[in-house]
C-alpha cells in the first residue's frame, strides 16, 4: 500500500481504510507507565528544574519522597537516584525499562492525533486556535554531527483526511513539523492563554499538550483521549530525563 504509483482516485477511500487496519497504533496494546510514574504525569515539565510528583497522600511513603512528605522527589531526582532508592525493587525497574521499550516503540509506530496552530488571521494575537489538522507523530532518529538525535515528527494524517486531491509523492512526503528532544524545554497543559479549540468538548483540557522549543516557541496538540495524553506525557518527560 505504500508504492511509488498512485493509486486510482476512486480507490482512495478503500486505500485509507486498508492502511487504517496495518495501522500498529489500532494493532497493539498500548504500555501502561508504572503507577508511580504516573504521579508525574500532568505536572509541567520544565528544562530546568524537571517536574514534581502530582499530590502526596498522607502517611504513604512512595518511591518519589522516601518518607519526606515536605520535599518530594523531582523526577530528575528519581532518575539519578534509582539504583540507591530503597523503596523501587528489581521487579519496579524492570517494569520502569519494559516501559520504556515499548514507549519508544508506540511512537515509532505512529500515534494519530489533531495539531492545533494559533490563528494569526485574528488581528495577529493569535490568541484563538485554528482548525485542528489530523497528524500522525513519530519518533524518528536522524544522524547528527556526533550522534543520533531523536525528533518527534508531525505527518500528515492521510488515512483520517477528507482531501479528495492528489499530490506528487503522496507516500513519501516529509514531515509537516519536528521538534528536537533537546531542543524542548517545557511539557505542558496548561498556557497562560485561553486556548480553547472545541468549547463544547469537556474532555479537551485533559488531552491538550503543548510543547515548548528552545527559542520559544510551541508545538501544541490534542491526543485521542486522556488515557493517551497522560501516557504520552510520562513517556515523553522519560525520554527527556532518562531516554
Amino acid at each position: 500500500l505504500s508504492g511509488t504509483i498512485e493509486p486510482p482516485l476512486c480507490t482512495e477511500e478503500i486505500y485509507a481504510t486498508l492502511r487504517c487496519l496495518e495501522f500498529p497504533y489500532v494493532m497493539h496494546a498500548h504500555p501502561i507507565p508504572p503507577e508511580y510514574i504516573r504521579w508525574y504525569g500532568h505536572n509541567d515539565w520544565l528544562v530546568e528544574t524537571s517536574c514534581e510528583p502530582s499530590i502526596l497522600q498522607e502517611g504513604v511513603l512512595m518511591p518519589f519522597n522516601q518518607g519526606d512528605a515536605a520535599s518530594p522527589m523531582t523526577m530528575r531526582k528519581f532518575f539519578d537516584t534509582l539504583d540507591l532508592n530503597p523503596l523501587i525493587t528489581l521487579d519496579d525497574v524492570k517494569e520502569l525499562e519494559l516501559f520504556i521499550s515499548k514507549f519508544k516503540r508506540f511512537l515509532s509506530d505512529g500515534v494519530p492525533l489533531d495539531q492545533v496552530s494559533r490563528d494569526e488571521s485574528s488581528g495577529g494575537s493569535g490568541k484563538r486556535p485554528g482548525k485542528p489538522m489530523k497528524r500522525i507523530l513519530r519518533l524518528v532518529s536522524f544522524v547528527g554531527c556526533q550522534d543520533l538525535d531523536d525528533c518527534l515528527c508531525f505527518f500528515d494524517d492521510e488515512s483520517r483526511s477528507k482531501k479528495k486531491k492528489r499530490r506528487k509523492n503522496r507516500w513519501n512526503q516529509p514531515p509537516v513539523d519536528a521538534i528536537s528532544l533537546r531542543d524542548i524545554t517545557r511539557i505542558s497543559q496548561y498556557t497562560s492563554i485561553n486556548f480553547v479549540s472545541n468549547p463544547a468538548d469537556e474532555s479537551e483540557p485533559h488531552r491538550r499538550i503543548f510543547l515548548e522549543r528552545r527559542h520559544g516557541s510551541e508545538i501544541v496538540f490534542l491526543a485521542k483521549n486522556v488515557k493517551v495524553a497522560e501516557l504520552l506525557l510520562c513517556g515523553l518527560k522519560i525520554l527527556l530525563e532518562n531516554g
